[in-house]
This record gives C-alpha cells, sequence and structure tokens, in this order.
C-alpha cells in the first residue's frame, strides 16, 4: 500500500517529493475491481479487527509460495503489523486502499518527475507482488531504475540492509 500511497503523492504534488524509492508494486489498474481480490482484502482487514496480527496470519492462509520461503512471510507479516500502533487504522487501509486508484493507467506514471527507483521481486516468493509489474512502472517512469534480487534469493523488500542501500542511494542522487 505504501507504493500505491507514494506514486499519488508523487503525481498529485510533485514539488514535494525529491525522490521516489517504490517497493513492490501491486496495483494494476486494470485488476481493480475485481471482485475476488477485494474480498481478499476485506478478509484481511476483517481478520485483523476479529483476531489482531494472529487473526490477520489465519486470514491470510498458507502463503503462495514454495516451502523455502513460507516461515519467512510469516515472520514477516508478523513483524510489519507488530510494528504499526493503531492496528485499526490498517484495517481500514486494507479496506480502502485496495479500491482506491491512485492513477489512471501505467502510462500516468510518465509524469513521475522525481528520481526514482522501482524495488521488484521474482514471484516465487512473492507473487503478491507480481515482477511484471514492478518492470512496467520502471519502464513507464521516465529515467526510473528497477532493482530486483539475483535469483534464488529472498526479496530485496525483505532484507532491510539491502533495501537501506538502495534508499540511501537514492537519496543521495535526489541530494546531487
Amino acid at each position: 500500500m505504501g507504493a500505491h500511497t507514494a506514486l499519488r503523492l508523487a503525481l498529485e504534488q510533485p514539488e514535494r517529493v525529491g525522490g521516489l524509492v517504490v517497493i513492490t508494486p501491486a496495483y494494476d489498474p486494470a485488476e481493480l475491481d475485481d471482485p475476488a481480490r477485494l474480498a481478499r482484502w476485506d478478509g484481511l482487514a476483517a481478520g485483523l479487527r476479529d483476531g489482531g496480527i494472529e487473526g490477520f496470519v489465519a486470514a491470510y492462509g498458507e502463503p503462495g509460495v514454495p516451502e523455502r520461503y513460507r516461515d519467512t512471510v510469516l515472520t514477516v507479516l508478523r513483524q510489519r503489523l507488530s510494528a504499526h500502533e493503531h492496528p485499526e487504522a490498517v484495517a481500514d487501509a486494507l479496506e480502502v486502499v485496495p479500491r482506491s486508484r491512485p492513477f489512471a493507467d501505467i502510462a500516468a506514471l510518465s509524469a513521475v518527475a522525481a528520481p526514482t527507483v522501482v524495488v521488484a521481486d521474482r514471484d516465487e516468493a512473492d507473487p503478491g507482488h507480481p515482477l511484471a509489474v514492478g518492470e512496467a512502472y520502471a519502464r513507464a517512469i521516465p529515467g526510473a531504475r528497477l532493482v530486483v534480487e539475483e535469483e534464488g534469493r529472498s526479496p530485496i523488500a525483505w532484507q532491510g540492509g539491502q533495501l537501506s542501500k538502495v534508499i540511501a542511494g537514492l537519496a543521495a542522487e535526489a541530494a546531487r
């Protein structure tokens, strides 16, 4: 949801954005109104509201990833959710953000003016954030650089140190 929100800001208020790191984008305008997709988000929100972090994890279900990534996915879910001070606000966002439209179509991203890095990941470890979406964003945003983990590695978004290096590199570029 962060990539979605950051891109909206970059498009609507470009003067406020000095650089942009779009991490594992998933929004595809063609799938906005898919009922199954929206039901999944609503189920995650209900799970979080009714059962807290473990309710969310139960609603998430079995991660659709290879066995070697399953424990990591569940650990990351728990860690990220436990960092939120207001889980009810996260549940609200889980219902609202997937229904919002940060831009009309991928071509609209050509208006992003800030230096941009798109951090995508391979579908094996994170099928909910398709590599094809990250690639499309990077092609559409002028001068954007695409960063993807090496084949067989865990996604860069899961590697705090590596992700921090990407962000620091863009910050240094934007400062120049």
